[in-house]
């Protein structure tokens, strides 16, 4: 035997040696190679070895039994010793053993030498290659510790090696909670929390990735679980640790939502930076613990570059930087401030579900995240203060950098904004930006060609950046080449506008010594609406693969025509956008730009059509829109989180597509793709930006004379304008949808629209109008042999019973829907009914089957997600169980606050401390 023999204790005790697997014998002599190789390198004595394997009964000739079992142990470890050859694995010493193993053979030495490394990586700062590590670590684990071997001293090390174990899972959870993984760990936590019930700290890690991932009526549900569970059978408190995060959840302190590790949000600044020493020094106080800085100046002329340069090099900002393109100036209309903030709080690390659909309420998440926080954040190109407001952190410690060609005089006047104001360069900041490309040598040798190259290029920053590449390009060429093509080219585009003319010239000069291919895709991106660019659309634009497009785009941004303002995607500057748009309108035939658009717009059809399985995976969808040009390379999705990113990085491009399809005449195009966005745009957009889109759909319909396409259209923007409170019109296009599905022959069509136009009574304060619908939809349904359908309606009509008071009425309607949908029905509305219940039977003076139905509100909201229904049915046990008033109401207000309900206002008032309380609260 060699030392390359292996060992395992993580599980059952076993040996190997390279070939085979050993047999080390009867029960009690692998006890003792256990205690041998536990102590591994250390003599131990016959009389410990004796109580590690006996105890206190050894036999009377335990002193030969040992040896015995040290002689056989000696043949596995070295068959081929010699008879009168010393043993050299297994030795004597002193009266007891010594068991030699080498580094590599243990594999619980490996397991601590992993768990060593891992902290080391902790202490430098490395939490993912620290997690990764002890991932590893507690992957050597096979089972219970020495599984197959009995004694005293196996007993006690088995119990420390679990110890050790649990340890190191508990560091590792909180390395992924810290991480943003805590929505994978719930039910691995559940099971570990559950075989340990006593093990507090298992049961803090499950409560935090709970809360993190908005469950947090789950998180507070285990923590009273196992508060029964220690005071019944112990008679003790939970831990000071546990009962603190417990009463933090329950305040929802925006401490427990993690702080990310330095966000770094800021895109690259563009290559070439020279100058600025002015304005740079001006920005030296924008750093300051809640500054506010307005930096302002014409297009191009290198607004975001130097605040990118700054903010790149101040070390002012630990815990990182958050950036926005506010596209204020971008021909489809600046962005709305909330979108922007949903993103700043993903990137804060808000679960989704947290993110309040209020847009007052998301600016207030927003700032009392920051509140204790030190962050820096960019607003770029911004239109007006209007925009920004919203955006700006409040009181703390973080500071803001706004961008704008406009003057946002009203941030000044009521904010105490700084500004600073950008001018073009001045003639040696603009030699040396045009000699970073170059070199200095080779201007320095055409003075006065290099003077008016600069001048040519107004001395903007973009301009010069461009002129410079080209004459990097063509290292033989002097200056006064690129001079005099400058000059032709501003002569040719002279109906430009004046200040644009520098820009438009070199631009020109770029493209046309751009690679064929790389051209066209320039030309073509002038059909694009969107702020940005992926390969993927790049590829469907030039009718080729991603790969086709990445390429081509990475030659742009070689040329600083596009930059990579974030991985993958390519944006352009306002002017280079409009460039683009011209060169599509001249150097593009009609047929082109019609082949092209139609690429594209099937290639966003085709996406969105496949996000359908993680919208709605149990509901039949209609087949759709034919698609004429599929993608080389469909884009899918691995889940549902990735088709959001998808959608948000997209942003308001999508829409712009249903706008631009409607334009160039491709109207089945235009109302298919909004039919296809509703699941993006219901409830996580601007519902005004929801509408217009609808109604360029609902006109591209009307182009075609296309019955089914305006029934669709004017259903969901019957929806959308309810978001609105425009129930007048909302109304009305629930009537002419329903009208036409009726003239369609589509009779579930009919009867859904129909539901919806009760909907829409309903939340206009006219119930007996939508009791009217409801009862006509529910003849229909069950004509249709629609069950889900009639579920539906009958929920509804339980709803309007109660806010008309007849409480019986709405216990029949509870019970017929049940029925209908089935006691297990899946539709997402058993919550709903069952809360429907619980109010019923409140109204009638029965609070016990109350608080029973409200009970089973909360599991079947918390299962199926129904946040809303779970918060009103927290505060209906409030009202039933004053004993557990405030808790109930203290997560309700929780969780309205997140949805940005009413009802968090009302209990905030209600659980305020000195708010008179009467006999009944």
């Amino acid at each position: 035997m060699t030392a390359s023999a292996r060992y395992t204790v993580l599980g059952q005790l076993r040996a190997f040696d390279p070939v085979r697997e050993l047999e080390l014998g009867p029960r009690r002599q692998r006890s003792v190679f256990a205690q041998l190789l536990l102590r591994a390198n250390r003599v131990v004595s016959r009389d410990e070895l004796v109580d590690g394997v006996w105890g206190g009964q050894p036999p009377p000739s335990v002193t030969n039994v040992v040896q015995t079992y040290v002689r056989r142990l000696r043949g596995v470890l070295e068959p081929d010793r010699q008879p009168r050859e010393p043993a050299r694995i297994l030795t004597s010493v002193d009266g007891g053993y010594l068991l030699r193993v080498g580094a590599g053979q243990l594999d619980l030495d490996d397991f601590d030498g992993d768990v060593a490394a891992a902290r080391r990586l902790g202490r430098l700062g490395d939490r993912a290659g620290a997690a990764g590590t002890l991932r590893t670590a507690l992957d050597r684990w096979l089972g219970v510790p020495l599984a197959d071997v009995t004694g005293p001293f196996v007993d006690v090390e088995r119990a420390r090696l679990e110890e050790h174990r649990l340890a190191a899972y508990e560091e590792w959870a909180q390395l992924e909670i810290d991480l943003g993984r805590h929505c994978d760990l719930i039910g691995e936590l559940t099971s570990a929390a559950d075989r340990h019930p006593h093990r507090e700290r298992l049961l803090e890690l499950l409560m935090l990735a709970l809360y993190r991932s908005g469950r947090q009526t789950e998180a507070l549900a285990a923590y009273r679980d196992a508060h029964r569970r220690t005071a019944g059978l112990l008679g003790l408190d939970p831990g000071p640790a546990l009962q603190e995060l417990h009463r933090s959840i329950l305040a929802a302190d925006p401490a427990l939502i993690p702080t990310p590790a330095a966000l770094a949000q800021l895109p690259r600044p563009p290559a070439g930076f020279a100058g600025r020493e002015t304005e740079l020094a001006g920005l030296a106080g924008a750093a300051g613990p809640g500054a506010l800085t307005v930096v302002t100046g014409p297009a191009g002329v290198g607004k975001t570059a130097l605040v990118l340069h700054w903010a790149h090099r101040t070390a002012e900002f630990p815990q990182g930087r958050l950036f926005a393109d506010l596209r204020g100036f971008d021909p489809a209309g600046p962005a709305d401030p909330g979108p922007v903030l949903y993103g700043f709080l993903l990137a804060l690390g808000v679960p989704a579900e947290r993110i309040p659909a209020d847009p007052h309420a998301r600016s207030a998440l927003y700032r009392s995240l920051l509140a204790d926080r030190r962050l820096l954040v960019v607003l770029d190109n911004a239109r007006d203060a209007r925009q920004v407001l919203p955006l700006l952190p409040g009181a703390g410690g973080s500071a803001t950098v706004v961008t704008s060609r406009n003057r946002l005089d009203a941030l000044t006047a009521r904010e105490g904004a700084r500004p600073v104001r950008l001018d073009v360069l001045d003639l040696a900041d603009a030699l040396a930006l045009l000699a970073d490309p170059v070199g200095a040598d080779r201007i320095g040798a055409a003075p006065v060609d290099a003077h008016a190259l600069v001048e040519l290029c107004d001395r903007l920053p973009l301009a010069l950046r461009i002129a410079g590449s080209r004459l990097a390009e063509h290292p033989r060429w002097p200056v006064g080449a690129v001079v005099d093509e400058l000059r032709c080219e501003r002569r040719r585009l002279a109906a430009l506008a004046a200040e644009d003319a520098g820009v438009a010239a070199t631009l020109s000069l770029s493209y046309r010594a751009l690679p064929a291919e790389t051209a066209r895709l320039f030309r073509l991106l002038g059909l694009h609406p969107g702020a940005d660019v992926d390969a993927s659309a790049a590829g469907a634009l030039l009718g080729a693969a991603p790969a086709a497009g990445a390429a081509a785009l990475h030659v742009l941004a070689t040329a600083h025509l596009v930059e990579e303002r974030s991985p993958g995607r390519y944006a352009r500057h306002d002017l280079v956008r409009l460039y683009t748009r011209q060169l599509a309108a001249t150097d593009l035939t009609a047929d082109g730009r019609t082949r092209a658009t139609a690429r594209l717009l099937d290639y966003y059809l085709d996406t969105t059509r496949r996000t359908r399985a993680h919208w709605r995976p149990d509901q039949p969808w209609p087949p759709g829109l034919a698609v004429e040009h599929p993608p080389a390379e469909p884009r899918t999705f691995a889940d549902r989180a990735a088709m959001m990113a998808w959608f948000d990085a997209e942003d308001r491009t999508p829409g712009a597509l249903v706008a631009l399809a409607a334009d160039v005449g491709e109207h089945a195009r235009a109302w298919w793709l909004a039919r296809e966005l509703w699941p993006f745009f219901y409830g996580r957009r601007n519902s005004a930006e929801w509408a217009d889109t609808l109604r360029t759909g609902l006109a591209a319909a009307g182009a075609l004379d296309d019955d089914r396409g305006r029934m669709a259209m004017l259903g969901h923007l019957g929806t959308a304008l309810n978001d609105q409170r425009s129930f007048e019109e909302s109304v009305d296009c629930h009537r002419r949808a329903s009208a036409l599905a009726h003239r369609l022959g589509d009779r579930a069509a009919e009867a859904g629209l129909l539901l919806n136009l009760g909907v829409t009574y309903a939340l206009a304060g006219r119930p007996h109008d939508a009791a009217r619908q409801y009862q006509r939809v529910v003849i229909a349904a069950r004509d249709l042999g629609a069950d889900a359908l009639a579920g539906r309606a009958l929920a509804n009509l339980a709803e309007v019973a109660l806010r008309q008071d007849r409480p019986r009425a709405a216990l029949t309607h509870v019970a017929d829907a049940l029925a209908a949908a089935g006691e297990d029905a899946v539709w997402g509305q058993r919550a709903d009914l069952l809360l429907y219940r619980g109010q019923a039977h409140r109204a009638l003076g029965e609070p016990g089957p109350a608080v029973e139905a409200f009970r089973h509100t909360l599991d079947a909201a918390r299962a199926s997600g129904q946040r809303r229904t779970e918060a009103e049915a927290l505060y209906e046990l409030g009202l039933l169980e004053p004993a557990e008033r405030d808790r109930h109401w203290r997560a309700a207000q929780t969780l309205a606050a997140e949805l940005g309900l009413p009802l968090a206002a009302e209990l905030a008032a209600r659980l305020a401390p000195d708010r008179p309380r009467g006999l009944f609260g």
